[in-house]
């Protein structure tokens, strides 16, 4: 058994980053060891989820005024956020901010993995330098299926000093062949990086039950989940919810959850204070899931669901592949869900997704990712 700790996008006040972290911490502790998830808050938390900002700009101003508006909303959605990470994720007893002394890390954990979710992509709100682990040590250092943007090593303002860190890592995988391909290149050492599968990926919808709440509606309905409430993303499930003669439920996500419930209007029902294991209960019981996000389609392949994963649309409204989510549909065999706003009108809705092949391919994956953090651990 060893001591391991995760250091992760565990404190956003986003449900795929909040569960991948639930996910990774089970996963590891299935394997026998003890683990903890580092209680660490990133560099621009407070600027990311306060909900007020300094008034200097037009843009805070409005930012503000929204956020006053919906501010009972706001406010208890962080709290079952809290509530959830205190009962579930296994927190370090020592908290960290940016800029605290964090070498003590180095005497506390056999290994810590950095991982999963966007933390090495410097374009994340999230991210900053903490995540690459520079400190002195002895452990191990393991990256697991940590995911980049495009041209990432760009974005550095010395990238001589990430490409130290990262390769100051006893082992290294991502979450796309795309990130593969990229780490590479910037580190110089061939193929070195493993791609392996998201947490939440790892698991089967059983393992999930005793974070799963109980169904709330008894009538079928489409759940949609788009973190930033594209319209690209809301048409599609208004074309759906047309087809389909079912209501749309969506959560309060951020700011502009409110123009969802305007543009809907009478047959989408929100849901404002709905907690991560709430947010579990809507995809189990759908009767067909609609989303934009890559944890949105996860979490609706391990749970069997019907569902469609829609692109977002450049200015020209023409479709934009994610790589997250287009990589990994293609891997299990599933891209056929991956579907324009205009493909919405469409699409066949009685074309079943052949789950056996699609989780036999899943459970393949997640065999290999168990194995390489098998052995990466040691």
């Amino acid at each position: 058994m060893k001591k391991i700790g995760i250091l992760t996008f565990h404190k956003s006040v986003n449900y795929g980053s909040v569960l991948q972290a639930f996910a990774l911490k089970e996963t590891l502790k299935a394997m026998g060891h003890d683990v903890e998830v580092i209680d660490y808050q990133p560099d621009n938390y407070n600027h990311m989820y306060g909900l007020f900002r300094k008034p200097n700009s037009l843009y805070r101003v409005k930012y503000n005024t929204v956020n006053l508006l919906h501010a009972g909303v706001l406010t208890n959605r962080k709290k079952l956020f809290a509530e959830f990470r205190e009962q579930h994720l296994d927190l370090s007893p020592e908290k960290y901010r940016y800029g605290d002394d964090m070498t003590g890390l180095a005497d506390k954990y056999d290994a810590i993995i950095c991982g999963s979710d966007q933390i090495w992509n410097p374009k994340s709100k999230d991210s900053d330098i903490n995540y690459y682990l520079p400190i002195p040590h002895t452990l191990k250092k393991i990256s697991y299926a940590v995911s980049l943007n495009d041209g990432f090593s760009d974005e550095f303002k010395d990238p001589q000093l990430y490409k130290k860190l990262i390769s100051d890592f006893d082992r290294l995988s991502v979450r796309e062949q795309t990130a593969k391909e990229q780490l590479e290149a910037f580190l110089g050492t061939g193929d070195k990086v493993r791609v392996v599968l998201d947490p939440s990926l790892l698991h089967e919808k059983e393992d999930y039950d005793c974070i799963c709440a109980p169904r709330r509606e008894e009538r079928p309905y489409i759940f949609l989940y788009t973190v930033h409430h594209n319209p690209t993303t809301q048409r599609a499930a208004q074309t759906l919810s047309e087809r389909t003669n079912m209501p749309v439920y969506y959560l309060y996500t951020d700011i502009n959850s409110y123009k969802t419930e305007r543009y809907f209007k009478d047959f989408c029902y929100p849901k404002r204070n709905t907690s991560p294991t709430e947010f579990f209960g809507f995809i189990k019981n759908a009767s067909l899931v609609v989303t934009d996000s890559f944890h949105g389609t996860a979490f609706s392949l391990v749970f069997e669901k019907p569902f469609f994963s829609i692109k977002k649309a450049d200015d020209k409204g023409e479709p934009i592949r994610d790589k997250r989510i287009g990589d990994s549909l293609k891997k299990l065999g599933a891209e056929s869900r991956y579907i324009s706003e205009q493909e919405a009108a469409t699409v066949d809705l009685d074309a079943k997704i052949d789950y056996a092949a699609v989780s036999a391919k899943r459970r393949e994956l997640a065999k290999e990712s168990l194995e390489y953090l098998k052995e990466a651990i040691g």
